[in-house]
């Protein structure tokens, strides 16, 4: 049982992997594309809207390198939990209400947070596109190697949405980590320093 709980657990980190990087992918072809588009590009929205799309990009990295060190367990990891624990500490949970009011980190933390919602969003609905066309081609033609096919899309869409839940409990934490790694990630990419090595994923 603990062997299978460590398992689906790996699965879990790999699955968002895979929503992180499926996400960088989508939002560095927007970029490429929002970039081409503006025949004269200038103006502070222009910009904004590059920092934006950027800033999404490292925090992606940086949940996509942090689920990869899960597996790897590097010894920066429990510092780095550790300070992800203090520092959430810090970034109450607000009403709704408040939102106008709210903190930088507070808004961060629910920037972050609506960050990987959609990039999850995006995997799952993926998932959800071959379980359906799948399960047509099942009532159509019957088949075993299908029936096991569904079987394990079918898995890894539980999977995928407990990882949701894991990180939307624990918001706070998240943010912290995505922000700190992203900073490290950006700053070895400005001293021309290698960027880590992310574990790939296995699309499959």
């Amino acid at each position: 049982m603990g062997s299978q709980g460590f398992s689906q657990i790996v699965e879990q980190h790999q699955l968002g992997m895979e929503a992180a990087e499926t996400r960088i992918q989508a939002l560095s072809e927007y970029l490429a594309v929002y970039r081409a588009s503006q025949a004269s590009p200038s103006g502070r929205r222009f910009y904004g809207r590059i920092r934006e799309l950027r800033h999404d990009i490292w925090r992606l990295k940086a949940w996509s390198w942090y689920l990869s060190a899960r597996q790897a367990r590097p010894a920066w990891l429990a510092p780095l939990l550790v300070l992800a624990r203090l520092l959430a500490g810090l970034v109450p949970a607000a009403p709704v209400r408040q939102r106008s009011a709210l903190s930088a980190r507070t808004a961060l933390r629910l920037s972050t947070r609506s960050l990987l919602d959609r990039a999850y969003q995006a995997l799952d609905e993926d998932i959800q596109g071959r379980l359906l066309t799948l399960r047509l081609a099942q009532r159509q033609r019957p088949a075993t190697s299908r029936d096991e096919e569904i079987a394990r899309l079918e898995s890894r869409a539980a999977l995928l949405a407990e990882a949701q839940r894991h990180d939307l409990r624990h918001s706070s934490q998240v943010a912290v980590i995505c922000t700190v790694l992203a900073a490290v990630l950006r700053l070895r990419h400005w001293f021309g320093l290698p960027l880590p090595v992310i574990k790939t994923v296995d699309r499959t």
